[in-house]
């Protein structure tokens, strides 16, 4: 994830990539989240060739909380196991603040 975040910011696109060589195993995934008010996650979207997995916050909901947020893939692979992923750390900054 590059770039900064905005509580504001609408239609937000979340994206994580991978190294691992699973892109042809992978059933489903999803992007778990955390941050110092709530926890969840999001139905993802698996795209092989690029390594990547990736979520569109829908227009009129944008992330409700600044500060700290961790991001990481959660996936099911074909045979039933899960893998989750490395966290990623980004911040979520109030429009206006650097």
């Amino acid at each position: 994830m590059a770039g900064n975040i905005y509580v504001t910011q609408d239609s937000l696109v979340i994206q994580l990539s991978y190294t691992a060589d699973i892109a042809s195993s992978i059933a489903s995934a999803v992007i778990k989240y955390e941050n110092n008010e709530t926890s969840g996650e999001w139905a993802a979207v698996h795209n092989a060739a690029s390594k990547t997995v990736s979520y569109t916050l829908p227009k009129g909901s944008p992330l409700a909380v600044s500060g700290g947020w961790k991001f990481w893939i959660y996936a099911t692979l074909t045979d039933g196991r899960v893998i989750p992923g490395t966290v990623v750390e980004h911040d979520v900054l109030i429009e206006g603040s650097e």
